[in-house]
């Protein structure tokens, strides 16, 4: 279930990779933009999948609200009003697969990043892409828990636009083999693995399990039948637990009580004669970063936000719909040829994912 998988995870699965280049830059007259450039390498994380995320008041993140993705402001002022169903209802997020489960999956989305050295913007570091995708996907594998480890993808769209320019990132028809090699998911299309853009997007997109055994309902569940209306906190120490298992090499690592989350039960939606359960997730962690070789992280935050649909027969199998935002701001400082450098990173990613059962 990509609508809240495994924390970290998939919302958590969170990875913003800052990594030090070994490349040195030439200190006479290196700009600030070159230094980041060449010290450091602001990798937008093939994936910040993500599937965590618990929910704050709506004063704990003014910017998100303000800066919530397009298609996730949408799902939100169409909020159900579904909500007339009454009763109590079992919510439940896990929903084991089995091998041959066969599904078309939609996906629009994006991600934007910005960094800046001492204010100054740095424009290889600082981009923006927005991407299509639609693809059949078929199960092939699955872990202990029920969660896919091996798909196989025939590609029906995937394009993106970067720089106002859209490009053709895989052709329709293509055929794409995931799979989960030495807990990474790989990517691989006729043998060959694929890289660079495409294969980050598909990280983005995809979201096998990997090393993660925190299950999404220990996190995330109510732990009992809710009505329409009724919110509950996550499961701080669980969600720290599964975001650890992504973000292994953390410069700075939140306390519990760094740590804000609340799930909102909106109510009950019928789509194409079938009961859905309409979730939201709010989350804000405080204290966290990425290690980022020679640059010492002094601040960090992450904000995740959810919204969707998941089948009110549990029985089903984990089809609906996600929207997905989560947003990363990281400071840092570093000292280089006796000059002192601030860099402040924000990493956006945002989606928009419908998951259809294919017979």
């Amino acid at each position: 279930n990509r609508y809240l998988v495994a924390p970290a995870l998939a919302v958590l699965a969170l990875a913003v990779a800052l990594g030090g280049c070994k490349k040195k830059p030439k200190e006479e007259k290196a700009g600030t933009g070159d230094m980041v450039a060449a010290s450091m390498k602001a990798d937008m994380a093939p994936a910040v999948k993500a599937d965590m995320a618990p929910a704050m008041k709506a004063d704990m993140a003014p910017a998100m609200k303000a800066d919530m993705a397009p298609a996730m402001k949408a799902d939100m002022a169409a909020a159900s009003s579904a909500g007339a169903k009454g009763g109590t209802h079992v919510i439940k997020f896990d929903r084991p697969l089995k091998v041959g489960f066969k599904y078309k999956l939609v996906t629009t989305g994006g991600q934007k990043g910005k960094t800046t050295v001492n204010g100054k913007v740095v424009p290889k570091q600082s981009q923006s892409v927005t991407f299509t995708y639609e693809a059949i996907h078929t199960v092939k594998a699955v872990h202990a828990t029920g969660k896919a480890i091996k798909e196989e993808i025939e590609i029906l769209e995937f394009k993106a636009t970067v720089a106002g320019k859209t490009q053709e990132i895989l052709a329709a028809g293509t055929k794409v083999l995931a799979e989960v090699v030495n807990e990474e998911e790989v990517f691989t299309v006729k043998g060959e693995k694929v890289k660079g853009m495409p294969g980050k997007l598909l990280q983005q997109i995809v979201g096998l399990h990997e090393s993660d055994n925190v299950s999404t309902d220990e996190v995330f569940g109510p732990g009992g039948p809710r009505k329409p209306g009724d919110s509950w906190k996550v499961n701080v120490a669980k969600l720290l637990e599964g975001l650890k298992n992504k973000l292994k090499k953390a410069a700075l690592w939140p306390k519990p009580s760094d740590v804000a989350g609340k799930v909102s039960f909106v109510g009950v939606k019928k789509v194409n004669g079938v009961d859905f359960l309409e979730l939201r997730i709010r989350s804000m962690l405080k204290n966290i970063a990425p290690a980022m070789g020679p640059v010492k992280a002094t601040a960090g935050t992450m904000e995740i936000a959810m919204s969707g649909l998941v089948p009110r027969d549990t029985k089903l199998p984990a089809v609906g719909v996600l929207n997905m935002s989560l947003k990363m701001h990281v400071e840092g400082e570093m000292t280089k040829g006796g000059k002192s450098f601030k860099l402040v990173v924000d990493v956006h990613q945002y989606s928009k994912q419908t998951k259809t059962l294919v017979k």
